[in-house]
């Protein structure tokens, strides 16, 4: 078995942001979203871009 495709989902309550990744290992897929979409990771978190910038309702606690 071979892993061809990881997909990834924002940890920010209520966020439903997610990317999938052609990558063989989620630190690899991780990289790639940060490269190509500006996710980024804190505390153990995966975060979307929108919501690490603070531009959703989700990231102000609003939603």
């Amino acid at each position: 078995m071979s892993v061809r495709k990881i997909e990834i989902g924002c940890d920010t309550p209520a966020c439903w942001a997610h990317c999938s990744i052609s990558a063989t290992t989620i630190d690899a897929a991780r990289a790639h979203a940060a490269e190509r979409y500006g996710w980024t990771r804190r505390d153990g978190s995966d975060i979307c871009a929108p919501c690490e910038r603070g531009d959703t309702p989700q990231a102000r606690g609003e939603a």
